[in-house]
């Protein structure tokens, strides 16, 4: 009597613990929560949306990062919106024929601002980082890799802006979509290069370098697009030269001083000190580029 009284209890306890997590899943999902609270449950969401990535990558035989990609979209706020309704209604006319009803709002899984938005944000940080690591200013910044990156950002640019011309769009839209067009992410060619083991290729070193050009022009063009003067004249055109005189002196200035600090502190630096040193580089140009 006593092993089952014992039984019976454990299994009580197990019952409960699993509506207490139930309710807790639902109330997150389907109600409002504050966001001290609910950035565990979204943080704890997208680290097993990553795990089930992972076997998904097993299965499917892809790049982990597109894959992670996919899953990221299929997860999102806009696609939730648009496919949740349809699912939320076969599920009401199945359970109609049964008599229930069934009606559910669409869920939140991962809200797109918040600290889930700063949590990305340090993950594209540390990805470029290490994009950095596999690369040295003189493999980026050559003529072969400048004039693919150009090409990188011409022949999008000049397509997407084509295209919005041919279908009456405006001015400000047509460059707008032109611009969104030739920026490319540097950090999922290096994980995609990475994984297939060809970073060390002088091929993929190219696409590396090219990519990087790619970025740096294709984030000019937007900063430019984003102040298109209403009418050309001198004064108009001054935010492009700001604009323009400031990421050059970013670019050539952050890369001297950065060569100096590290030939000089870095590579003398060891154990913690290196990496809180190293960190706090990153994040101080990560500060100054999002400033500018």
């Amino acid at each position: 009597l006593r092993k089952k009284g014992g039984l019976a209890a454990y299994l009580l306890l197990i019952g409960l613990a699993l509506l207490l997590f139930f309710s807790v899943a639902r109330a997150s999902l389907f109600s409002v929560v504050s966001e001290e609270k609910r950035v565990w449950f979204e943080l704890s969401f997208l680290l097993l949306a990553a795990i089930l990535a992972e076997l998904i990558v097993v299965k499917v035989k892809q790049p982990v990062v597109m894959v992670l990609m996919l899953v990221g979209v299929a997860i999102s706020p806009s696609t939730l919106s648009f496919v949740f309704p349809f699912i939320s209604s076969i599920l009401s006319w199945l359970l109609s024929l049964f008599g229930f009803a069934f009606s559910l709002a669409v869920p939140h899984l991962v809200a797109s601002d918040g600290f889930v938005k700063i949590f990305a944000q340090l993950g594209a940080i540390l990805l470029l980082f290490k994009v950095g690591l596999h690369s040295e200013t003189r493999e980026i910044f050559n003529i072969k890799n400048l004039v693919v990156g150009l090409l990188g950002v011409i022949l999008p640019f000049a397509g997407g802006f084509y295209y919005a011309s041919l279908m009456g769009h405006s001015l400000s839209y047509a460059l707008f979509l032109g611009a969104a067009l030739t920026a490319t992410s540097v950090g999922v060619t290096v994980a995609v290069l990475e994984e297939l083991k060809l970073l060390e290729k002088s091929f993929a070193k190219v696409i590396l370098g090219a990519a990087v050009v790619d970025d740096i022009l294709a984030l000019l063009v937007l900063s430019l697009v984003q102040n298109v003067p209403s009418s050309f004249t001198a004064d108009a055109f001054m935010p492009f030269a700001v604009i323009l005189g400031t990421a050059i002196v970013f670019l050539v200035g952050g890369i001297l001083i950065g060569r100096r600090v590290v030939e000089k502190y870095f590579n003398s630096a060891s154990g913690k000190n290196l990496f809180l040193g190293v960190l706090v580089f990153v994040l101080l140009y990560a500060y100054v580029a999002e400033f500018i």
